[in-house]
């Protein structure tokens, strides 16, 4: 099915012709609609002299009592501050003012850092009979709300190792050999 150039040029020229209606509707003015009238203008009137000088001299007046608060005003400080530079580094304590003073040593010295132990609870032991005695499970919960069935010689997050667990608590220990004792609650 072809479309023939005399079906393509009718098309196209009638299209074009509602085109060109379309936009002289419009834009062209309608002769059957008035233009709307010009708003009357008031006749001009002589300046009466009173207003405007009143208003004048209250201007000038105003301007004379800025002119004198600006003479008041504090002007700039020259060099009091550049906010673009940078302040000088803070004065580092010498080793010899450190001597001289030992108050100063231990103010300067920050304290060792607090001893955090594990983030474990411990919330329950379950025990089972065992023919040398009682085999005894620790449960754990870690802080992301995991359940730990822990035993002794067991590893938990963190690096730490379960060194005993009793009748009611668990002992671990940290990588660094320091002991932590949960106990339940």
């Amino acid at each position: 099915m072809s479309i023939s150039p005399l079906r393509i040029a009718l098309v196209g020229g009638a299209g074009g012709l509602l085109a060109a209606w379309l936009a002289a509707g419009t834009t062209a003015p309608r002769g059957d609609v008035p233009a709307p009238a010009p708003a009357p203008r008031a006749p001009l009137a002589a300046p009466e002299e009173e207003p405007s000088s009143r208003a004048a001299a209250d201007l000038i007046a105003d301007l004379e009592r800025l002119r004198r608060r600006l003479a008041n005003a504090p002007g700039m400080q020259a060099g009091a501050r550049n906010p673009f530079s940078l302040a000088p580094p803070p004065a580092r304590p010498r080793m010899a003012d450190l001597a001289a003073d030992p108050e100063r040593v231990r103010r300067t010295v920050p304290p060792p850092p607090r001893a955090v132990g594990p983030s474990f609870a411990l919330i329950g032991i379950a025990s089972t009979d065992a023919e040398d005695g009682a085999e005894r499970t620790g449960i754990l919960t870690a802080p992301n709300g995991e359940v730990l069935l822990v035993g002794a010689g067991d590893r938990v997050p963190g690096g730490y190792l379960v060194d005993a667990v009793e009748a009611a608590s668990v002992t671990l220990v940290d990588p660094t050999g320091g002991r932590h004792r949960l106990d339940l609650p």
